[in-house]
């Protein structure tokens, strides 16, 4: 797309000019909208005090920075880049003109700007896009379709009934066949999500920190520091897990395995250089020392997955290596940067006898598989090398392990537990912790504990008593 309007005037008119409203605002049609009221779409909260009606929009989704009580409208805001992928990839471009509306089938608010958004929207990709690529991106948004589908990711609703006075949670998969008319909306989100408007591990780290932070506050301040600093290992573990965690790793070795390569102006000739001038050198050095620590989420999850077999000896090993890591992977990055490989080899294809003629001048690389292996094995020989070692040099710990479904793995053998254990033998965890292995923790008098464990989306009450000591007191018990 950037091609595209970058090597036709008329194409960056016509998209700067796109007659756009701000957001779509949409609500599914399989939901009576006479008939039911939003209770609210945030899953991790209860219903809202005072109902949403699905006329106007539905409540907003599920979100790290989603309060509860807040009902707020959900909508899909949009912008040209978006508006034309959806077009493209929904089908809707290639579509009958009497079939165009039903993209807005789902718009509740302003569905005339709807419709003018997407006519604006499919008329720019019919005029500067050609047919074959049009159906080319149109058949792998089909293929792609079947994985969105597959993994069951959908629309959300807290409904209640305004005839039988009950609440029902509606879902609808992300475009599913029966509802044609919200699948150019649905690529709109997708789009968010893909591209990182809707950006998600960052989020989730910052706001764990926040809750961590509160939790020291609302225990009187007698939480276990040392486990602060097992937030990644940990905390993020079990609320992110290892899927998107390995994403994140894999972007930051793709990262470190381009090499830098720029087109730069020399007089009359464009020419390619291999290094940045368009932000400082410091800049450039802590970028890449900064994409080098990202390698150490999968040094964290290599070790999380070892643990079954690591047991006590991992909170022994495990305490330098994602930072050793960081160091070498940084080193190898300055000792020997990766390099671009140019193959010069003119290639010439006859396209049309009179017209045209097309050629290939040879292909230029910036990537290098061979490096990415490197710091993948790494990685890996790092913490294996480091719980070899362990395991030769240092007698077994004594295994204070006590099994509980409430703590995590990591919790379980990562944990500072020392001054946490009853006369009773039985563990605590400070509130501050248990968030991190996925507990929320909301007192209920003096006597009990309301616990939300959110790795099986379930709640129950733990009893507590006064009459330890301070700390212990304001704590809870792992006895499950």
């Amino acid at each position: 797309m950037t091609l595209l309007v970058r090597n036709s005037n008329g194409a960056q008119d016509q998209f700067a000019s796109m007659t756009l409203i701000s957001a779509l605002t949409f609500v599914p049609i399989a939901i009576d909208k006479a008939r039911f009221l939003s209770g609210g779409g945030n899953l991790l909260c209860g219903a809202l005090q005072t109902p949403i009606n699905l006329t106007s929009s539905m409540a907003t989704f599920t979100g790290s920075d989603v309060l509860c009580g807040a009902g707020g409208d959900e909508r899909a805001s949009t912008n040209p880049m978006q508006m034309v992928f959806a077009a493209i990839v929904s089908g809707t471009v290639l579509a009958p003109k009497s079939l165009v509306s039903m993209a807005c089938g789902a718009e509740v608010l302003t569905p005339p700007g709807c419709d003018a958004s997407v006519d604006s929207a499919t008329t720019f990709a019919a005029t500067y896009v050609d047919a074959d690529t049009l159906q080319t991106m149109r058949s792998q948004s089909i293929a792609a379709q079947a994985s969105v589908v597959a993994v069951n990711v959908g629309y959300a609703q807290y409904l209640l009934d305004t005839v039988l006075y009950e609440a029902e949670l509606f879902f609808q998969p992300l475009l599913d066949k029966s509802e044609p008319s919200l699948h150019f909306v649905s690529w709109m989100l997708l789009h968010d999500w893909v591209t990182g408007t809707r950006e998600y591990i960052s989020s989730v780290l910052a706001s764990l920190d926040f809750v961590w932070c509160g939790y020291t506050l609302l225990n009187g301040l007698t939480t276990e520091p040392k486990n602060l600093f097992l937030i990644n290992r940990v905390g993020a573990l079990v609320w992110l897990g290892r899927p998107l965690l390995m994403v994140r790793a894999f972007t930051a070795l793709c990262i470190l395995c381009s090499a830098t390569l720029q087109l730069r102006k020399a007089g009359g000739v464009t020419i390619a250089v291999a290094t940045r001038d368009d932000v400082s050198p410091l800049l450039v050095v802590v970028l890449k020392v900064l994409a080098s620590g990202e390698l150490g989420w999968l040094v964290h999850i290599f070790e999380d997955i070892g643990m079954v077999l690591t047991r006590e000896f991992a909170a022994i090993y495990t305490k330098r290596t994602a930072l050793l890591t960081w160091i070498l992977a940084s080193a190898l990055s300055f000792a020997r940067p990766v390099e671009h490989v140019a193959h010069v080899q003119p290639i010439c294809r006859l396209v049309d006898m009179d017209l045209q003629l097309s050629c290939r001048s040879g292909v230029v690389s910036i990537g290098s598989p061979t490096r990415m292996l490197a710091l993948i094995a790494i990685a890996l020989s790092v913490s294996t090398s480091a719980y070899v070692v362990t395991r030769l040099r240092v007698p077994r710990p004594i295994c204070n392990e006590r099994d509980s479904h409430l703590m995590s793995c990591g919790a379980k053998y990562l944990f500072h537990n020392t001054n946490w254990v009853s006369e009773s033998g039985v563990l605590h965890l400070d509130y501050a912790s248990a968030a991190l292995t996925g507990l929320l923790i909301w007192p209920l008098g003096s006597h009990k504990l309301l616990v939300f464990d959110v790795k099986t989306w379930r709640t129950l009450v733990v009893p507590r008593s006064v009459t330890l000591p301070r700390h212990l007191a304001r704590a809870v018990p792992v006895v499950e």
